[in-house]
């Protein structure tokens, strides 16, 4: 458990000094998804971190200028979700409710494809939606 979570857990324990309650991870899936860390019993948002994503591939092309000349190189990289990453963020908000004596549920926006989506991006979202889910599944943190 790194620093910052040590101290959320440590200042969110209950007031009455009871065990319980729980703490809501917020999923928001996909590659400019994130992810929020919500106290049920003071309502405060503890964290909030964007969805951990690695480069999966790069490619680099020469863009050609208005005189049809080449003009300049440019690189796109493709992203993934990062499913180390995120079971490294989920094992330490899951650390730091041990700590606090609070239970960690967590709550995933339900995904679909649009219509407006291509085939290759609607395949890539749920790919990811479902390797969250699995991440999440994986640290044995119930999901709704």
């Amino acid at each position: 458990m790194n620093g910052i979570d040590e101290m959320i857990a440590q200042n969110l324990k209950r007031p009455d000094g009871k065990q319980g309650g729980t703490w809501y991870i917020g999923v928001d899936p996909g590659l400019h998804g994130a992810l929020a860390l919500v106290d049920d019993v003071s309502g405060r948002l503890l964290a909030c971190v964007d969805m951990p994503t690695i480069v999966k591939s790069s490619e680099t092309r020469t863009v050609k200028g208005k005189d049809g000349k080449p003009d300049r190189k440019v690189t796109s990289e493709r992203l993934m979700v990062s499913p180390h990453l995120l079971a490294r963020q989920i094992d330490e908000w899951r650390s730091a409710a041990e700590v606090a004596g609070r239970r960690l549920v967590a709550v995933i926006e339900e995904v679909q494809s649009m219509p407006r989506d291509g085939a290759v991006g609607a395949f890539a979202f749920g790919k990811s939606a479902g390797l969250i889910e699995g991440v999440i599944a994986a640290a044995w943190i119930r999901s709704r």
